[in-house]
């Protein structure tokens, strides 16, 4: 597998394992306006490509091109490209137009994501910022999903570490759901 450039970061870009048939459409990059981030609801841990193969299975079986986002964050921190930004991808209903989706492999319902996978996705929203030139807000799925739209992603958890994500000083140390500090922010000072 390839690796490629996001702004400063490397990805490994897996769209000739899942490539996309038909292609998505695509779209102008100064369209996005929103960064949107999911949860796979898959497992956590384990090896990412079969999470991966997962979601790409799942969503042919419901009709899409190929994986509805476009980028996958693994528990482990790698990031791995499923698609173009100039592709218009299937992340959120009626709403894909002018948003950009980032997925974190595993199940937030009840669970925060691993501190490693939560630094690279911070950096990862920073460098897409850079890349497209300007600061794009990010939302959670639930968040930015239209009206009659309802679903649970990217978890119950995610009001826990929207924070750690987009904060530009997220306090310095990294909590828990019952407060416990687990680790300190390894991107501050």
């Amino acid at each position: 597998m390839a690796t490629v450039q996001i702004g400063h970061l490397n990805a490994i870009d897996v769209r000739d394992l899942y490539p996309d048939d038909p292609a998505y459409e695509t779209r102008d990059l100064d369209v996005i306006d929103a960064k949107i981030i999911h949860h796979s609801v898959t497992p956590a841990w384990g090896d990412p490509l079969a999470a991966i193969a997962a979601i790409y299975a799942s969503h042919r079986r419901q009709g899409w091109s190929g994986i509805g986002y476009h980028l996958v964050v693994g528990w482990d921190g790698r990031i791995y490209l499923a698609g173009g930004a100039e592709t218009i991808r299937a992340g959120v209903y009626g709403r894909n137009e002018t948003s950009y989706h980032i997925v974190l492999l595993g199940d937030f319902t009840d669970a925060t994501p691993d501190l490693r996978q939560l630094m690279a996705a911070r950096r990862l929203l920073a460098e897409l910022d850079y890349s497209l030139g300007r600061f794009i807000p990010t939302y959670g799925h639930r968040g930015y999903a239209g009206p009659g739209q309802g679903t649970a992603c990217p978890g119950n958890t995610f009001g826990f570490w929207l924070g750690l994500l987009t904060d530009p000083d997220p306090g310095g140390a990294i909590k828990d759901l019952a407060g416990h500090v687990t680790g300190a922010d390894p991107l501050r000072p």
